[in-house]
């Protein structure tokens, strides 16, 4: 059985600069593990929407199209 290193609240604990690090050093990894998944995300949600826009063009097929424009994104629906 493990015991924390600062147990009882109540009495002085010799290793709370220790501990302290240790949930500062877990703040940080928790924090680069939150944009790590938004990263991935984002990534799959990107992948997703290619691999439905860039489907093989079948004949008399349904298309979208977005491309860039002057002043911003041009959506083309072809139907």
């Amino acid at each position: 059985m493990k015991i924390g290193r600062c147990p009882d609240p109540a009495t002085q604990c010799l290793q709370a600069d220790q501990s302290s690090a240790l949930i500062k050093s877990s703040h940080g990894r928790a924090l680069e593990a939150n944009v790590a998944f938004g990263i991935g995300a984002a990534a799959a949600i990107g992948a997703g929407v290619l691999w439905f826009l860039g489907a093989p063009e079948e004949e008399n097929a349904r298309r979208v199209s977005v491309v860039p424009g002057e002043t911003g994104v041009v959506v083309m629906w072809r139907f």
